[in-house]
């Protein structure tokens, strides 16, 4: 009688797993340097350029954007270091919660290009390059969403 071998099934940190890992470490990386790129770039000149009315730059918007955008920011920045928590725990969350997280993370993103292009135009919003947050949010929702309710490998380590 030949013995057949059974197909052993994957779990633990592996394969397409390693890079999502790699995402999630990276991704509070990114946020914070975006933060310090807009941010840094406002002292209190520039804040009040541009929300006080009567300045030429001001706009009425400026102030809740900027507001909003370093709210949001704030979010995703502790957001992914709970995600990476939960991922080295093997936890059964991380799964729904890393789903969340990549939703409200697209809507943040076409909130924001929303919101920037009703202040300086569309036009602007599109020569500064805002719509490329969106479309690499959405592309790794399309990619990482899926991943995560289907992979084997993701259901037989996230156990916890």
């Amino acid at each position: 009688m030949a013995v057949i071998p059974q197909k052993r099934q994957p779990s633990g940190i592996g394969g397409w797993l390693i890079l999502f890992a790699i995402g999630l470490v990276l991704t509070p990386v990114r946020v914070l340097a975006k933060m310090i790129l807009v941010f840094g770039e406002i002292d209190r000149q520039r804040w009040a350029a541009l929300t006080t009315p009567g300045s030429p730059d001001y706009a009425a918007h400026w102030k809740p954007l900027l507001l909003c955008e370093f709210g949001s920011d704030v979010v995703l920045l502790i957001c992914p270091l709970v995600l990476i928590y939960l991922f080295l725990s093997r936890r059964r969350l991380l799964v729904p919660a890393a789903i969340v997280y990549m939703v409200v993370s697209l809507g943040v993103a076409i909130a924001d290009l929303t919101a920037v292009q009703l202040v300086v135009g569309a036009q602007a919003a599109a020569d500064r390059n805002w719509v490329r947050p969106v479309a690499l949010e959405f592309v790794s929702a399309c990619v990482w969403i899926p991943y995560l309710l289907k992979a084997r490998r993701v259901k037989a380590t996230f156990l916890n």
